[in-house]
């Protein structure tokens, strides 16, 4: 399955892992009108004992937004009012900090319900990742943000999901 939008690329994929490595080879290399077009692709890869019947056929769709946001994002502004993007280790030294710093933290694990039941993060400094309750992120804005607006002012809010597109 690969989606295609404004914001980028996602994509999922199964089958060997040689030929999967033959893959993202090939996807890093190719260029257009002499620009290296996927070169900087983070590749998240896991291993299963059996990929048989995973994906029986490729999927690739172009779609309004890579994850569904009910259209209330607007990918044309991403890189003026997204938010940074941490390494994991960055990610950690913050909530390993905790409210030491000059900004209350909060933590929003946005992955669905079920996700967060499964397990989520818990710093040792006492900052406990908040469950929105949704069933699909396209309800994250108007059942969680528009009613925590104001409890989210001000603080320094980090969000986490399984594979850093949320």
């Amino acid at each position: 399955r690969i989606l295609f939008a404004s914001e980028g690329i996602n994509g999922t994929l199964s089958g060997d892992s040689d030929i999967l490595g033959c893959f993202i080879k090939k996807v890093e290399g190719f260029q257009y009108n002499g620009e290296n077009l996927f070169s900087s692709i983070d590749w998240k890869c896991s291993k299963v004992e059996s990929h048989s019947g995973s994906f029986p056929d490729l999927y690739i769709s172009i779609v309004k937004e890579v994850v569904n946001s009910g259209n209330t994002v607007d990918a044309t502004n991403l890189d003026e009012y997204g938010g940074k993007h941490l390494t994991p280790e960055e990610f950690h030294n913050i909530i390993a900090e905790g409210n030491n710093n000059s900004k209350e933290i909060v933590l929003i694990d946005v992955r669905n319900t079920y996700e967060y039941a499964i397990g989520h993060f818990e710093a040792p400094s006492g900052v406990k990742a908040i469950n929105p309750s949704m069933i699909t992120f396209s309800t994250f804005d108007s059942t969680f943000c528009a009613k925590n607006e104001d409890y989210l002012k001000d603080k320094k809010v980090l969000t986490y999901c399984t594979g850093g597109i949320r």
